[in-house]
């Protein structure tokens, strides 16, 4: 079973839009390439957790929302095995 990342994945997106934000300039604004956004808005990565603190401040999320869709993708990974 593949893991799902549709949580942390929808929540980024859109709080990345909410803001107007390019995934280039949410990219820069944590210190990473555009390409790890893409990767996490197209469900293919979760947020690690050394950036956990950078994505949250920079889309204006608590830790403990962006925690929450983490959690609840695990979640739907362990009921799919």
């Amino acid at each position: 079973m593949k893991r799902s990342f549709n949580h942390i994945s929808k929540l980024i997106k859109g709080a990345r839009l909410d803001l107007g934000l390019s995934q280039g300039e949410l990219a820069a604004k944590i210190g990473c390439h555009g390409q790890f956004i893409s990767n996490i808005e197209r469900g293919k990565c979760s947020v690690p957790a050394r950036d956990l603190n950078a994505i949250s401040l920079a889309l204006m999320l608590s830790r403990e929302k962006i925690k929450r869709a983490m959690i609840n993708d695990y979640e739907a990974y362990l009921n799919e095995l």
